[in-house]
C-alpha cells in the first residue's frame, strides 16, 4: 500500500478587504491494485466535494 495526500485550499472574497479561507487535506492508502496516480483522483473528489461543502456552510453561517 501507498500513502497518497491530497489537500485544497479555497479563499472567498467577502469584500471590505475580509475573505474566508477554508482548507481541507485527506490521507488514504491505495486500495488492492490501485495505483497511486488512481488513488489520487478518487481522493481529489473528495476533497474537492468536501471543500465546496464547508465553504458553503461557512459562508451560510456568515450571512446569519
Amino acid at each position: 500500500m501507498t500513502a497518497v495526500r491530497v489537500g485544497m485550499t479555497l479563499t472567498q472574497n467577502l469584500g471590505n478587504f475580509e475573505s474566508i479561507k477554508i482548507d481541507v487535506t485527506v490521507e488514504a492508502d491505495t486500495k488492492p491494485n490501485e495505483t497511486a496516480a488512481a488513488a489520487i483522483d478518487r481522493v481529489h473528489g473528495l476533497v474537492e466535494a468536501k471543500l465546496e461543502e464547508k465553504m458553503k456552510k461557512a459562508l451560510e453561517d456568515l450571512k446569519g
